[in-house]
């Protein structure tokens, strides 16, 4: 009857609210982690995160406690990423737990990150729990928040380096034309593409995503991105390298990313960034590759990009050709949103010592 669903109604009502006041404050919690780290540290921090696996509240506030102790000291990274402590189940628990909330999701996915820096036995233990997933499944659950995305992007950068393993992971749970989606969201922050670039040479430092993303339109994307962001000499920087990788798995890839008008793009950029050497070394480096003698006497496919958004979800069917010479430039230290205890610096000091090789 009416009456017993209203009664019902009301009883599920007055539970939730009781709910709610027996939640601890956010201010208590908040409070107790920061003692736990000042007197617990990374041990005390991974076992309240454990005790209250239930309290998002508790899981996003330790994430973020536990990176600010693993940033200001290696050996609390090191503790942290101890095998037997498991702190990526912990993590990746979190995440599928509580999916939509993005103050979680941002600061777990950023743990996550900064515990990967480096770190080829956590990537591998944290790839084979499922971690590229939640990283995709974040970035489509949160598709207008740029914070979540531009950690997403770090994470996926650091899981992905000297991984073949992790770069499948994102193939076959459909990462490249989730990831190029989001590219078209935030196509007007230069910040995002820069990550977002850094992200995808990353990803395409091996044949099957290389291939995977230029035959999905990464490549105008990333061109799209220099065009946009000319001025930028991170995009620049990392957008020539991704175009790069692309290249790198056959010829057919090649051919089609000139014809989209990569070389033209990285003229452009040589002459706007001439006077930075790092930028000027990378650009180089990429017309090496698409064929410096070409000269840039069409102006077509830079033109019709410009106007041309919607280039970055084309596909084709080109195959490729092993090619053994591709690189990734490194992790991403966290330089996403600047913090007391980043260690930011350059943010492309990475690149100093490294040539183009496959990782």
């Amino acid at each position: 009857s009416s009456s017993s669903l209203a009664s019902s109604h009301q009883e599920s009502l007055s539970f939730r609210r009781l709910e709610d006041l027996l939640r601890v404050p956010d201010t208590t919690i908040k409070v107790q982690l920061e003692q736990t780290s000042a007197s617990g540290g990374v041990a005390g921090l991974i076992d309240a995160m454990l005790d209250a696996e239930n309290d998002e509240r508790v899981q996003w506030r330790g994430a973020r406690a536990l990176r600010d102790l693993i940033l200001k000291d290696d050996e609390n990274k090191q503790r942290c990423c101890d095998p037997s402590k498991k702190v990526e189940e912990l993590l990746l628990r979190s995440l599928t737990k509580f999916p939509l909330d993005s103050s979680v999701q941002g600061h777990v996915i950023r743990l996550l990150g900064a515990l990967a820096f480096g770190n080829d036995l956590f990537r591998r233990k944290a790839g084979e729990k499922g971690a590229v997933t939640c990283l995709i499944d974040a970035m489509m659950n949160h598709p207008e928040d740029e914070s979540v995305q531009l950690h997403v992007c770090t994470a996926l950068t650091n899981l992905a380096h000297n991984s073949l393993e992790n770069r499948s992971r994102f193939i076959e749970a459909d990462g490249v034309n989730n990831f190029l989606k989001i590219m078209a969201t935030f196509e007007d922050s230069a910040k995002f593409q820069r990550q977002a670039s850094w992200a995808i040479l990353t990803l395409a430092a091996s044949d099957e995503t290389s291939k995977a993303f230029a035959m999905n339109g990464g490549d105008s994307a990333v061109i799209n991105a220099m065009l946009k962001h000319r001025d930028d000499s991170g995009v620049q920087q990392f957008g020539s390298w991704a175009l790069c990788n692309m290249a790198l798995s056959g010829e057919d890839m090649l051919r089609k990313i000139k014809k989209k008008g990569a070389v033209e793009v990285c003229k452009m950029a040589l002459e706007v960034h001439g006077d930075n050497p790092e930028v000027v070394r990378q650009l180089k480096q990429a017309l090496s590759v698409f064929s410096p003698g070409i000269g840039s006497s069409s102006d077509g496919p830079v033109l019709s990009l410009l106007n041309d958004t919607n280039n970055s979800n084309s596909k084709s069917q080109m195959k490729g050709t092993n090619n053994p010479s591709k690189g990734s430039p490194g992790n991403q230290r966290d330089l996403s949103t600047k913090s007391k205890g980043d260690p930011l610096g350059n943010t492309r000091a990475t690149f100093q010592s490294l040539s183009l090789r496959r990782k």
